[in-house]
């Protein structure tokens, strides 16, 4: 595991997307899609807000947390919901 120095390395560092209790498969696959262009270390979980309560979901993905792959995942889910 090579970093640059000064980097830090949290191999249980999450990220968190906040998606609608209703999605169509094609935004499913959109978002798999998008999920996998951007390896890295930390575990995406879904956050399903329907009404008051809010369900967290465990995906099989680990990505960057990166500008580039919160906008690509903002652009699809819309602005604010990748959270850390």
């Amino acid at each position: 595991n090579d970093v640059g120095a000064g980097a830090v390395v949290d191999d249980a560092a999450h990220i968190y997307v906040e998606v609608p209790p209703k999605m169509p498969p094609t935004f499913a696959d959109e978002l798999k899609r998008t999920f996998g262009s951007f390896p890295g270390n930390r575990r995406v979980f879904l956050l399903v807000k329907d009404g008051v309560a809010s369900k967290k979901i465990e995906t099989s993905f680990s990505i960057a947390f990166s500008g580039d792959a919160i906008n690509a995942i903002e652009k699809l889910v819309g602005k604010g919901a990748v959270q850390r």
